[in-house]
């Protein structure tokens, strides 16, 4: 029997070839097993990419998958508003199941994309479930994520009537993510009624250390040589130098920086690159991009559950039918 060639699209080579140079410069940089989580990030990412290219024609994302996960952690969420270590100590915010206030509001937001861009619901039930979606955002108090979700209609009402590019959508919201410290300082300038709402004496201290945090690591990257800056000083270095400098694992809760100065401009750019061309894919997997860069500011750059669903979101879906959507 004649064995069936294992075939990559042409479409996806490049990003394959993108996840690989990722891989190359991690597995360069690997230097000790407790600091391995980004290449076992960059080679479980390579491995289901490969997967999922090669079996695309027979690949289809059901809806009916989607809503149960969806209703699951809904029910999981109610259920947890009434357990006492549900929340926070400092700021009372809700962390639901996951231990984490933005990693519950982050992998709820991306089962709710799931779930509106390739559900075959009702208007009004879609409506609804953006509501509950957004009071346990709110509970939360992830402000990143609460401002993703107000802008959420107005962002895919626009995408669907053509009248935004995807590219263009990723780029602007990539450029204004890079420079949010910047702007954060402006708008607290100017308003700074806004923080309380996470903070009752007006005083944002988490700005404060997150921006020394992102200096300590700007500032090491720049001090480098031009392998440094190229190729990084290895996975998981801004983390150490952190705990250098602080003298706790808080990591740098900046991945954007942090990248850059661990992987280098060719792995951090390889990276950005791909990000770019899978958000090029569809409405799903341009909105769950824009969610997982938001989330760079939660250390969230290596979830693997994560961007397990941008990966498979860029590969086939079933959606409502309808010609607006991923396509």
């Amino acid at each position: 029997m004649k064995q069936k060639k294992l075939m990559v699209s042409q479409q996806d080579l490049p990003n394959l070839l993108l996840i690989l140079l990722v891989l190359l410069v991690s597995a360069a940089n690997f230097s000790t097993v407790r600091y391995s989580i980004p290449i076992l990030f960059a080679t479980y990412s390579f491995f289901l990419f490969l997967y999922l290219t090669i079996i695309e024609s027979g690949f289809i994302l059901k809806s009916k998958i989607v809503r149960r996960y969806l209703v699951i952690y809904l029910v999981m969420s109610v259920m947890f508003l009434f357990v006492n270590h549900a929340y926070m100590e400092v700021g009372e915010r809700y962390i639901g199941f996951t231990g984490s206030p933005t990693t519950f509001s982050g992998l709820l937001v991306a089962l709710f994309i799931l779930f509106d861009t390739l559900s075959d619901q009702k208007r009004w039930i879609r409506i609804l479930v953006f509501l509950f979606v957004f009071l346990f955002v709110a509970l939360s108090k992830t402000r990143l994520v609460m401002i993703f979700l107000i802008g959420y209609p107005f962002l895919t009402y626009f995408i669907n009537k053509k009248a935004l590019n995807k590219g263009g959508v990723f780029m602007v919201f990539f450029l204004t993510l890079f420079f949010v410290y910047y702007l954060y300082g402006l708008v607290v300038e100017k308003y700074p009624e806004i923080i309380t709402l996470r903070y009752k004496d007006a005083r944002d201290a988490s700005f404060g250390l997150r921006y020394r945090l992102y200096e300590i690591v700007e500032e090491n990257f720049i001090s480098g040589n031009k392998w440094e800056i190229l190729f990084g000083k290895g996975n998981e270095y801004s983390r150490n130098l952190i705990i250098e400098e602080i003298g706790l694992d808080i990591f740098p809760h900046n991945d954007f920086i942090r990248l850059i100065n661990d992987w280098g401009v060719v792995g951090g750019g390889a990276f950005f690159v791909l990000l770019y061309r899978l958000s090029l894919k569809n409405i799903t997997s341009l909105l769950i991009a824009l969610l997982y860069i938001v989330l760079w500011y939660s250390n969230m750059i290596f979830n693997l559950y994560l961007f397990s669903i941008l990966i498979i979101s860029s590969f086939h879906l079933e959606n409502r039918g309808s010609p607006r959507l991923n396509k």
